[in-house]
């Protein structure tokens, strides 16, 4: 069989763990590797790998011989940039890294990259494109929304739910069956005791909302600079 190459979206710090990932792994023989990147000029090399164009350098390549992974860690921008290269029809395939802890009954969607030493516990849903970072805990039972980005070293208890393009920063805990809604954002070493809702910011320990300013004439009902969804402190 003729090796295939993998396209590797972004030549950045979690473009280059990918590139870790399938030189260590079983699949190594199967793809050679070749960089896609928009601001770094063709024929420059990163972590071993040739940069061959930007993106719309994978509009000519052949689909039976390609595959594509989207190693970029802004879950808005992954989402636009897999959208545009599913048109193209490039297959994505999942990107599990060898020393990953996975339990068989735990889906994985398409298009997920799993990092080093992550451990993904019994019947775990990963929706489509998510990425899982180096030593994530994930309970049983927890669901990860497609786009989702979870920063390394968070742990998210059983039952945990995280919503689409959700990104949990590093360090991060999430309580049991808690959960954090569509494009929310978790920062980093945060402590998430209560859910967070759709689009919102939170930080700290427990985390608490960023507070909304509002300019003159905005809104009605609350005061500028009030978070109106701060999660209750816990005793």
């Amino acid at each position: 069989m003729a090796m295939k190459t993998l396209f590797i979206v972004g030549a950045g710090g979690l473009g280059k763990e990918v590139v870790d990932i399938v030189q260590s792994s079983s699949e190594a023989a199967e793809y050679a590797l070749a960089f896609i990147d928009d601001t770094i000029a063709p024929g420059t090399i990163v972590h071993g790998i040739e940069v061959v164009g930007a993106r719309a350098f994978l509009r000519a390549v052949d689909p039976e011989q390609s595959a594509v992974c989207v190693a970029i860690g802004s879950p808005a921008v992954r989402r636009d940039l897999i959208g545009e290269i599913e048109g193209w029809g490039l297959p994505l395939p999942a990107i599990v890294d060898a020393s990953a802890l996975i339990r068989p009954s735990v889906v994985l969607g398409p298009g997920v990259i799993v990092g080093a030493r992550a451990f993904l516990s019994t019947q775990s849903v990963i929706g489509a494109h998510a990425v899982i970072n180096p030593g994530v805990l994930l309970g049983h039972d927890v669901v990860i929304g497609p786009y989702a980005v979870i920063g390394g070293g968070a742990m998210l208890s059983g039952g945990a739910k995280v919503g689409e393009g959700a990104l949990i920063g590093a360090g991060a805990s999430v309580l049991l069956n808690t959960s954090v809604g569509d494009w929310a954002t978790v920062g980093m070493g945060a402590a998430v005791y209560a859910a967070v809702e759709n689009g919102v910011t939170v930080l700290g320990n427990p985390a608490r909302a960023l507070p909304v300013v509002r300019k003159k004439g905005e809104g009605a009902g609350t005061a500028p600079g009030t978070a109106t969804n701060a999660a209750p402190a816990v005793p």
